[in-house]
């Protein structure tokens, strides 16, 4: 699951998250194994780029909007709603490590923000277990546009 950045209150859908869904193609070789790729992001669906565009990309994407879906998986960080978790780190482990959420360089600004990431998902029967999640440098491999 590639989580998409698109707040319910942008314009648009982050470019770079678009970027990367454009160089995503011929998803056979997954399908082949019963696994699949989406996109969920919190712009409501109606705002979303496929349903504006009548984009027909190789995955599906969802709407988590108006639930705790992307504060569950640390994909947006507000410690109105949640406790915050920025790369698997909490706001006491942050600060002990000297790059506090709240004013760290790159942390700067992130109050209510959208972070990309992805979420590895394995259904045994009617249970689903979740298996893995990367952010930061670990979604790069999303960005093959340049051989």
């Amino acid at each position: 699951m590639h989580h998409f950045m698109f707040a319910p209150e942008w314009d648009d859908a982050c470019a770079s998250c678009s970027s990367a869904a454009d160089g995503i193609s011929g998803l056979h070789r997954l399908h082949a194994r019963n696994t699949t790729l989406v996109a969920v992001s919190r712009a409501p669906y109606a705002r979303s780029p496929p349903f504006k565009s009548g984009w027909a990309g190789p995955f599906p994407w969802y709407s988590s909007y108006g639930t705790d879906f992307n504060y569950d998986f640390h994909a947006t960080l507000d410690d109105r709603v949640a406790p915050v978790q920025l790369h698997f780190r909490s706001e006491d482990e942050l600060a002990e490590a000297g790059t506090p959420w709240t004013g760290g360089p790159w942390t700067e600004g992130m109050r209510g923000e959208e972070l990309p990431g992805v979420s590895a998902f394995l259904r045994v029967g009617a249970q689903v277990f979740h298996t893995c999640s990367t952010y930061g440098r670990g979604v790069e491999e999303f960005h093959n546009g340049y051989p």
